[in-house]
């Protein structure tokens, strides 16, 4: 299949020892190792993360000025806004702080930018608007801000304090508001882990610390109730499953499994999930129904959603939201066939490092989907552009491994209007003049970081086990490193040997399905969208998941096949 495949280093004696004292399949202990811990003690603390291990709120900088300045407008009764971004990381973070705000009595509304009208985050528009209908006191923004220059100082200008809650990469001068609480504004590295859903719980958790140092009650403070939203947008925004963010996401999850709020149980039945919640099916099913609204206008549905406590609104704005869902996907297939057909007709295996496509048109809602789709495919940096009526184009960009995106941008700046991002993903503006000459410097600046030998798919092979390994003793072991996502993946095996004990066929939407097996060993298998490729004629290794698989009722373990080639010698 061409791929290549990557050995994870590690120290075999360090695996050995963890998998033995904390009664472990050695499988496991080398997952451990190979992730960096090197002792019992730290891998048994990552395994068994709990709450009271969370990091204190107040070493993020501003949080103590943030708290006071909130303090004092809970006291006079100030008109609050939480401002927050469309997606779903935005829209858990504002409906985490209007729902605690309230339980400590404030006067406070939520508030998101239409996608639109209003473009990203906290701009004059949106503020502009807010004003209007909501004549604040105090804004406090969640996921963005940080680099909101022009619509703090117009706030500032109406005499309106305005506390930045964000997590987003400082690019340039940090915005002069009341309060920047943003972990990269500091110097602690798992602090900057953080998605903008856990910078507002941290600033929930400041403020219910600051109350009871105080002495004042707050028995109607609920922080156990925000923690459902809290691991959705947490596993939505793909921030490492590490420090704070594991430990809010296992407990999230355990909250969603149990006594979800009325929005998400809404949202969980009208995804026709009947099984236990995972990251997976936060990522796969919950996120893009509660991004879709804000993908094609106005995220005001889905924060209504979370917000709500009425189980009918609720059921009646989660069926609103899936429908929304349908139509954004067909929207994205539409695009992402012509961003394909564009760039196959300028794509030259060998001297094509990065890729920009855009188009009159195309909905900005949906161009980072389909950026993502088209770096999957291409193996390289990608940009879609949708182009409006004026000539000025947004884009969203998405990387591979080895290619901050930010700092390819930054040598790209003359020939943009706006950028800001992080490493791995980020938005631009452009005027369409512009586009041609950008393609051209975009592609010259990626070819500055990376080789083409570089840009062929990679497997990490997390380790390689005896396939007879693969039964309910590792299966167990494997989850206890759930909650398993970025940073913290489900572990990928390599498997020597094998061969189909039954004949291979292809299942559902190009799936291949067979019996493997080795000696006596059988072990069901699939591999999701491997139905074309064909199988090597005598023995195969094979990367492998080990999965549970219910269906219809019947349980049995299963590989999900990720790679195969010919078995060496």
């Amino acid at each position: 299949m061409g791929n290549i495949w990557k050995n994870v280093e590690f120290d075999e004696a360090v695996a050995e020892s963890m998998a033995g004292e904390l009664n472990l399949p050695l499988p496991v202990g080398k997952i451990l190792a190979a992730r960096g811990f090197e002792n019992a003690a730290s891998a048994g603390k990552f395994l068994d993360a709990k709450f009271s291990d969370l990091n204190d709120p107040f070493r993020i900088p501003d949080m103590k000025k943030a708290v006071d300045r909130i303090r004092v407008a809970l006291k006079k009764n100030e008109k609050v806004t939480v401002f927050g971004d469309f997606d779903t990381d935005g829209i858990t973070a504002t409906a985490v702080l209007v729902k605690v705000l309230r339980q400590l009595g404030a006067d406070v509304i939520g508030m998101l930018p239409d996608r639109l009208s209003e473009g990203y985050g906290f701009s004059v528009a949106a503020l502009n608007r807010c004003v209007e209908t909501c004549k604040p006191d105090l804004i406090i923004t969640t996921d963005c801000g940080t680099s909101s220059h022009d619509a703090v100082m117009v706030a500032k200008k109406l005499d309106i304090d305005v506390i930045i809650t964000d997590h987003h990469v400082v690019n340039g001068k940090v915005v002069d508001a009341f309060a920047v609480v943003n972990p990269e504004c500091g110097d602690n590295p798992d602090d900057k882990l953080l998605a903008g859903v856990g910078v507002a719980y941290k600033l929930c958790d400041a403020l219910i610390k600051d109350f009871e140092n105080n002495g004042d009650d707050v028995a109607g403070v609920d922080l156990e109730s925000i923690l459902d939203l809290v691991a959705i947008g947490t596993i939505s925004d793909v921030v490492p499953l590490l420090a704070d963010n594991r430990i809010l996401v296992k407990y999230g999850l355990k909250r969603i499994n149990t006594k979800p709020c009325p929005g998400l149980s809404a949202l969980v039945k009208i995804s026709k999930i009947d099984s236990v919640m995972t990251c997976y099916h936060i990522g796969f099913q919950l996120a893009p129904r509660l991004n879709a609204s804000g993908r094609l206008g106005n995220a005001d549905k889905a924060l209504d959603l979370v917000l709500s406590t009425d189980r009918q609104v609720a059921f009646d704005l989660a069926r609103e939201l899936d429908g929304i869902n349908k139509k954004r996907r067909i929207i994205e297939n539409e695009i992402l066939e012509a961003a394909v057909e564009d760039v196959d007709r300028r794509f030259d295996a060998n001297h094509t490092f990065g890729i920009v496509t855009g188009k009159e048109k195309w909905h900005v809602g949906v161009i980072g989907i389909v950026a993502s789709r088209i770096s999957g495919r291409y193996h390289r940096p990608s940009i879609v552009i949708g182009f409006a009526d004026d000539g000025i184009g947004r884009g969203s960009c998405r990387s591979v491994s080895g290619v901050n995106m930010v700092e390819v941008l930054d040598k790209c700046k003359d020939l943009l209007e706006t950028f800001g991002g992080h490493e791995m993903a980020a938005g631009i503006t452009i005027k369409q003049d512009n586009l041609v000459a950008f393609r051209r410097r975009f592609n010259e600046v990626c070819s500055e970081s990376i080789e083409i030998k570089d840009m062929q798919p990679t497997f990490q092979v997390d380790a390689w086990i005896d396939i007879t390994n693969a039964d309910e003793k590792l299966l167990r072991g494997i989850e206890r490193l759930a909650p398993v996502g970025a940073g913290n993946h489900t572990p990928i095996w390599g498997v020597r040997g094998v061969k189909p004990v039954d004949i291979p066929r292809i299942v559902g939407k190009n799936h291949i399905k067979m019996t493997v097996g080795k000696g006596l060993f059988e072990i069901e298998s699939i591999g999701f969208g491997l139905g074309d490729v064909e199988l090597p004629s005598g023995a195969m290794d094979m990367l492998v998941q080990l999965k549970e698989n219910n269906f219809g009722g019947r349980r049995s373990l299963q590989l999900n096949i990720k790679d195969f080639r010919p078995a060496e010698n």
